[in-house]
């Protein structure tokens, strides 16, 4: 396995860590907050649609990967594996 597939696999298991927090944030089972000024606030929905938002950026770098994917690797293996 190449540099760019344990990428794409980070990817992959990133983006199901987020869909896991992204439900538990929605049922209400996770909450988020910050001090200020001496008193608690709620961040849980500033962290929710900061999650999804990661969640719609990895979906696209993965769509983008599976479009290209194989065309990728046969320019990649032209070269070798070596430093770029």
């Amino acid at each position: 396995m190449g540099l760019l597939d344990d990428v794409f696999r980070w990817c992959r298991d990133e983006r199901a860590n987020l869909e896991h927090q992204r439900s538990k944030l929605e049922r209400g089972e996770t909450i988020t907050g910050e001090m200020r000024g001496g008193q608690a606030h709620d961040t849980t929905p500033d962290t929710l649609a900061r999650v999804r938002t990661q969640i719609e950026e990895l979906d696209a770098l993965l769509a983008r990967h599976a479009r290209h994917g194989d065309r990728f690797h046969r320019v990649i293996g032209k070269f070798g594996s070596g430093p770029i």
